[in-house]
């Protein structure tokens, strides 16, 4: 019975021997295999997250090599452009410097010399006024106009003419000539000057000097008369001194309260025949026998402004004839 049972706790003892060596061996082994398990899967994990790193660096590196590709592409477009830009400037400018050459081949049409034609017509009058700073024009459509137009002109310090006034004048019933003779109803055309102003009423104050007018003061217009184109003073019957109708009366005509004498065909260089007692004068109808005739108001306007310092001087004729006057 004794030896049953020590074999009996002998072979529980083996069993335990082997059952924990067993265990031992298990644990032994299976330890370092979860170890490299577990290495293994770090050494996973690492390799993925290197890869989605890779991957993510890859996909910058290629973002970025594109935006340089496209910024490249940008530059290049930029640049052909700008190239484009520059041949189409040096095209045109050399299209342009061609254009000035065939024109300066071309045969050039001569300059024309400035006409009187140009100018205004106190511009174009200006040579023949001389020293004179004072100028009034006495204008008609044709030579056959009676009505005409008188402008006033003045030069500055500057020796520019500019005009003060235009007025309605009337002239000779046979208009202007150029060829004007004792009688034929026509104003003398031309530069003239004057000799000095007079008038039945007192000075108005004028610059130049005024003879006032009494009875017995005549114009003689007689061709016969020794003292053709003269004034002349005479208290006896004026018959006496010629034809009557040749005979003005200085005092008595109501056109003569204020009036100049024009510088024509007078002194030494009078022509019997040639035309006598042309004034400027107060205006009494639609026409006048030769002379230059304004309205009283403007007359004034124009004696009283007129000044001997200054040459004043008229001119009579059309437009044609005043600009071809060399």
């Amino acid at each position: 019975m004794k030896k049953f049972i020590c074999i009996r706790y002998l072979l529980i003892f083996v069993a335990v021997v082997v059952l924990g060596t067993t265990s031992y061996l298990i644990y032994k082994h299976s330890f370092p295999n979860d170890k490299k398990h577990a290495y293994d899967n770090a050494l996973l994990s690492l390799s993925e997250t290197s890869e989605i790193d890779r991957q993510k660096a890859d996909a910058e590196n290629q973002k970025q090599a594109e935006e340089a590709k496209k910024a490249e592409e940008l530059k290049r477009q930029e640049e052909a452009r700008k190239a484009e830009e520059l041949k189409k400037q040096e095209e045109a400018k050399k299209a342009q410097e061609v254009k000035k050459l065939e024109e300066s081949k071309k045969p050039q049409p001569e300059k024309q010399p400035e006409t009187p034609a140009q100018k205004s017509l106190i511009e174009a009058l200006a040579p023949r006024l001389g020293i004179s700073r004072q100028a009034m024009i006495v204008i008609g459509s044709s030579t056959s106009s009676v009505n005409t137009t008188f402008e006033v002109y003045e030069k500055d310090e500057n020796g520019v003419w500019n005009k003060k006034w235009t007025f309605p004048s009337v002239i000779g019933y046979n208009g202007m000539s150029t060829k004007h003779v004792e009688g034929d109803g026509t104003s003398p055309m031309g530069i003239h000057n004057f000799l000095f102003m007079f008038g039945s009423a007192e000075n108005p104050g004028v610059k130049m000097e005024y003879r006032k007018t009494r009875p017995g003061d005549y114009w003689i217009s007689d061709v016969h008369s020794p003292h053709y184109n003269e004034w002349v003073h005479y208290d006896g019957d004026r018959s006496d001194l010629g034809n009557p109708k040749d005979i003005e009366d200085l005092y008595a005509i109501k056109s003569y309260k204020y009036a100049a004498a024009l510088d024509y065909n007078y002194g030494g260089k009078r022509v019997i025949g040639k035309g006598s007692a042309i004034f400027l004068h107060i205006r009494g109808g639609s026409s006048t026998a030769g002379c230059v005739a304004l309205s009283e108001d403007n007359l004034l306007k124009v004696l009283k402004w007129m000044d001997p310092a200054k040459s004043p001087k008229i001119v009579i004729g059309t437009e044609a004839y005043l600009r071809s006057l060399k």
